[in-house]
């Protein structure tokens, strides 16, 4: 008797009980997409990042560009990365000028990278350069505890500050050096797909196949 089972289910991490690890190619596709839309974000002075800043995005950057209503099917292959991309990077603080506080993915928390506390006595354009004293390089101590939970208000003054005021950087989460990876990325949206559809724990039956 042959017992068959859903793609779904075979394309499951190992450490799901029954499951082969097989790799999805809408996923694979997926992940490798984001690689290029990694590269051009990372590069605009390249030359593929110099034509695509002219004719889809002159006026932001890739992160801030839209589809556009003619695009070529390169564009529109590579743009559906935007979303993947965005989930799964974050922001390395350096002068603070470029980061938005209430905007961007900068902290580790619950809700992925995004500031949870509502700091009501500042705006949504204020930078993490506000929130410096920087004739001393130092956190605005004071004005941090203020504004945010106490959790978060520790997270940010534990982030170093340099002295020769190093620019903001934009990086991987899922690599220990910041850059992106397609292992990392796809598994970012196995996990995603298994959150949102299977309900299961991700450490359910984790050992099983390492016990065969």
């Amino acid at each position: 008797m042959i017992h068959w089972m859903s793609w779904e289910n075979l394309a499951k991490a190992k450490k799901f009980l029954g499951c082969i690890g097989f790799r999805g190619i809408a996923e694979f596709n997926l992940s490798l997409l984001g690689k290029q839309f990694w590269r051009l974000q990372r590069d605009e002075g390249s030359l593929l990042g110099r034509v695509s800043k002219s004719i889809y995005f002159p006026n932001c950057n890739i992160l801030e560009a839209k589809v556009g209503y003619t695009p070529s099917y390169a564009w529109r292959s590579v743009f559906v990365a935007k979303e993947l991309v965005t989930e799964g990077s974050r922001w390395r603080i350096g002068d603070g000028l470029q980061v938005y506080v209430c905007k961007e993915n900068w902290i580790l928390n619950s809700s992925g990278f995004k500031c949870l506390s509502d700091p009501k006595d500042s705006d949504m354009e204020m930078t993490f350069y506000d929130l410096i004293i920087h004739e001393i390089c130092c956190w605005n101590r004071d004005l941090v505890e203020k504004l945010f939970s106490p959790g978060e208000a520790i997270q940010i003054m534990s982030i170093p500050l340099s002295m020769i005021r190093l620019g903001d950087e934009r990086i991987w989460h899922g690599e220990a050096d910041g850059y992106y990876s397609v292992k990392s990325a796809y598994k970012l949206i196995s996990n995603k797909n298994v959150a949102s559809k299977s309900g299961l724990s991700i450490h359910a039956h984790s050992n099983f196949w390492k016990k065969l």
